[in-house]
């Protein structure tokens, strides 16, 4: 990766994820998820631990790559759970448009929510079975010493689940998810958003 000299960049040693590829430089994450295969519950429980680490660096954040799941169909299960998991890390997907011949949207680019992001039309893909993606992600420099900058993260490992547990063993909270017929997935995934929901703001937070 080439960038201009007047940024500031450093490696950070992440794990080594058993269900997608990364690489790393300053906070410019790439992701490789193979597409041979539906994304696991492994796929996102990876991801949640790697958007929990970046979620300590108070850096602009750049996440693209090849996730190989449909985000652009409101229907799919995965893209549902992706855009879940993004929205408990303040997090959003800017690509729109197709990326792939037959007319998915696989490659992403996600940033904060606070990051101003301009992605440029995307052309229909030419040389490959991909289109290239070009976007102008606003980075800037690092506040000088002399100034102190602070964002809040928050930790969801750390979250103290005992206020939940009233709630979780009353039969009442599930009437609204069981009143009408439904698949049991949906179910699942509707309790699982919730869940989702309720820790985040139970996480414990910090200033960084």
């Amino acid at each position: 990766m080439y960038y201009e000299s007047s940024l500031h960049a450093r490696t950070i040693q992440l794990p080594v994820f058993s269900t997608f590829e990364v690489g790393f430089n300053a906070v410019v994450v790439v992701v490789y998820r193979p597409g041979s295969c539906n994304a696991t519950q492994s796929f996102f429980d990876d991801f949640c631990d790697l958007l929990e680490r970046l979620s300590t660096l108070s850096a602009p954040l750049m996440i693209a790559g090849d996730f190989n799941i449909h985000v652009d169909d409101a229907t799919d299960i995965h893209a549902s759970k992706l855009s879940d998991i993004l929205s408990c890390h303040s997090l959003q997907q800017h690509v729109n448009s197709p990326t792939h011949v037959h007319g998915h949207t696989l490659d992403l680019l996600i940033t904060r929510d606070d990051q101003s992001v301009a992605v440029l039309p995307v052309d229909p893909p030419l040389l490959s079975n991909y289109a290239f993606v070009v976007a102008d992600c606003s980075c800037p420099l690092p506040p000088s010493t002399t100034s102190t900058a602070c964002r809040v993260v928050k930790y969801v490992t750390g979250a103290d689940s005992t206020p939940l547990t009233p709630t979780c063993n009353n039969p009442i909270c599930f009437r609204h998810h069981l009143s009408t017929p439904r698949p049991l997935s949906a179910v699942m995934t509707k309790l699982c958003i919730t869940f989702c929901t309720n820790m985040h703001h139970l996480s414990p937070s910090e200033c960084l």
